[in-house]
């Protein structure tokens, strides 16, 4: 399946009337009759020229506000979501599958003169072709199941939405979800995790040096009059030794998993405590957390651990006799299946640290090997309100910027697949996805996602519809493939067009073609020059040479040899052609001062003889 075609009429108020042909070889197009008129056209477009299993990818490219996120958004959101966002939207979307078609819309009754138009907004039909013209055949949800074979995915932005807001419990569990089915992309640790160690030889280097870093996060105690002390010998387990005499420092473990256990389970107890929103369930948690203080050997691992769990138990359950709210922001914690996995995953390292009077303890989660333990942790440890912060691995944050945006995508096409085995095609939409990328990311980045599918789901087709500012990705795709959205703001008008330069171009001509820049050069750089044309303008005779030799100066910044060039010749022109104005006027003058001279010794000399 192929997305061919897509209407926009209104969206938020706005009157866009905005026609995006996607096909190379077909052109669509609402008439002002409530028609939608289809024309075949030539197109000498290579088959498969993206992948053997890419169906075809498209960019659109404009100015901010041209309407390309509006476009996609429309595209990728779910139906619920649409009819809370987007409830006065009016479009429709055509696609094409086997020379069947199939069109999506919302309030397509504003746009199309269909015979069995639905009331509903939300509409899904089959069409059917009668010469130039589609035309209403049957609801979508009777033909042949094929809203399950395709899913969107995409990551919705409801920023500039009416409602601002959207509802996925309702969406996910709605079977009256009918149409093409849709999956939102999300970028998290998880999803880094799951991909870089499965995909570890292409996209990411050097893994045996990388890692997730796990650390505690400590709870000051500095503007908060609680103390904790959960032993008889001292107040925490990791605190130093270093002030107290040798008859009196006591013996601890040294083993670095153990002590973070224990570490993590005392900061989670200080976290709640200092947190709790009745200052009287404050009082009654020290007190709960003196009657349980540890009188045992600090030795014994499994002793210390449950003493500890046990006063966070009782605290709990202090805090749901007294309904403090701090409750319900405490999130799903299992202590038993978080010491368990700290205790015994083979993929986790662990170092100390002296910082002052206390050691730090921090957890490393190996990248080398995949672990479907740490990743379900992972995704766990994000539900929960446990004092622990994932940081990312030592690289670039360009080179974790790639990985993490593959990842998502990645794990929306392996959700749907697992969750609908009739799936076998897939719509990915990407809104400025290469956005707060290095110029060389940008480069590489839709190489790297068409390769990533065409090797990791060969079975499946996939088109791609992209938003971008990156000329480089421009420079990838087909002309046929570039849409450039033009806002008219003297008329109001939205309109379409193909590209005319873009795969393997040079920059400077993509940037031209597609980006609707008024210049090449920076807004800054434009009105330096225009600002060194206008002091050349004023050079003359009467200049200073220090005036002269500063816009000199100014003018070899430039690094364009072809712009230098010819404003130094400017100046260079500008200040000898004075030159040559002046030596004309004083040979002039001497001419004159020599004829006058000639004249008054001549009428001497006729004097001289009378």
């Amino acid at each position: 399946m192929k997305l061919i075609y897509f209407y926009l009429r209104k969206c938020c108020g706005i009157e866009f009337n905005l026609d995006v042909n996607f096909s190379e070889n077909k052109l669509l197009k609402v008439t002002k009759n409530r028609e939608l008129k289809i024309t075949d056209t030539r197109c000498n477009v290579p088959t498969h020229f993206y992948g053997d299993n890419i169906i075809n990818v498209s960019a659109i490219v404009g100015r901010n506000g041209a309407g390309k996120s509006s476009v996609l958004n429309l595209l990728g959101l779910k139906r619920l979501d649409l009819h809370s966002c987007y409830p006065d939207s009016q479009w429709i979307a055509i696609y094409e599958d086997e020379k069947a078609y199939f069109l999506e819309g919302f309030n397509v009754n504003e746009i199309l003169d269909f015979e069995k138009i639905s009331t509903s907004p939300y509409v899904g039909y089959k069409l059917k072709r009668i010469k130039d013209s589609l035309h209403f055949d049957s609801f979508i949800q009777y033909t042949n199941d094929i809203q399950n074979k395709y899913c969107v995915i995409h990551k919705p932005d409801f920023s500039n939405s009416i409602n601002n807001s959207t509802n996925n419990n309702i969406n996910d569990n709605d079977d009256r979800n009918y149409g093409f089915k849709r999956n939102y992309l999300h970028a998290n640790m998880a999803n880094f995790y799951e991909f870089v160690t499965s995909n570890k030889s292409n996209f990411c280097s050097h893994l045996n040096k990388k890692h997730i870093s796990l650390k505690i996060l400590e709870i000051s105690n500095e503007k908060n009059e609680n103390k904790f002390k959960f032993y008889n010998h001292l107040d925490r387990y990791l605190e130093s030794n270093i002030f107290n005499s040798r008859k009196n420092k006591v013996e601890k473990l040294k083993d670095a998993r153990k002590l973070f256990v224990i570490n993590l389970i005392e900061e989670h107890i200080i976290n709640v405590v200092n947190n709790v929103f009745d200052g009287k369930n404050s009082s009654a948690c020290q007190d709960v957390i003196a009657f349980n203080r540890y009188m045992g050997d600090l030795l014994d691992y499994d002793n210390v651990k449950t003493s500890l769990l046990n006063t966070l138990e009782a605290i709990l359950e202090e805090l749901i006799k007294n309904d403090d709210e701090i409750l319900s922001y405490l999130g799903k914690m299992n202590w038993d299946d978080i010491t368990k996995f700290f205790e015994s995953e083979k993929n986790l390292t662990f170092t100390k640290v002296k910082n002052g009077l206390k050691e730090n303890i921090t957890c490393y989660i190996n990248l080398e090997k995949y672990s479907k333990k740490v990743h379900s942790f992972i995704l766990k440890l994000g539900e929960s309100n446990a004092p622990i912060t994932l940081k990312m691995p030592r690289m670039s944050s360009g080179e974790f910027d790639i990985n993490s945006k593959l990842a998502g995508i990645n794990k929306a096409i392996k959700l749907t697949i697992e969750s609908n085995s009739e799936v076998n095609g897939f719509i990915i939409i990407l809104d400025e996805y290469d956005e707060h990328l290095h110029p060389e990311w940008s480069r590489i980045f839709l190489d790297y996602l068409l390769e990533y599918l065409c090797q990791s789901y060969k079975n499946y087709n996939f088109q791609v519809i992209l938003s971008t500012h990156s000329p480089y990705i421009i420079s990838d795709l087909l002309k046929e493939n570039v849409i450039k959205i033009e806002h008219d703001t003297s008329n109001g008008n939205y309109v379409s067009s193909k590209a005319n330069r873009s795969f393997a171009s040079n920059i400077y001509d993509i940037i031209n073609d597609s980006f609707f820049l008024s210049q090449p050069i920076g807004k800054f750089a434009e009105r330096k020059i225009n600002n060194i044309l206008s002091e050349i303008s004023k050079i003359n005779i009467h200049c200073n040479s220090d005036h002269y030799t500063s816009i000199r100066n100014l003018i070899n910044v430039i690094d364009d040899d072809y712009i230098k060039k010819t404003l130094l010749t400017q100046l260079d022109y500008n200040y000898r052609l004075d030159e040559k104005s002046e030596l004309k006027r004083l040979e002039k003058e001497i001419t004159d001062l020599k004829e006058k001279k000639r004249k008054i010794l001549k009428e001497m000399d006729e004097k001289k003889h009378d």
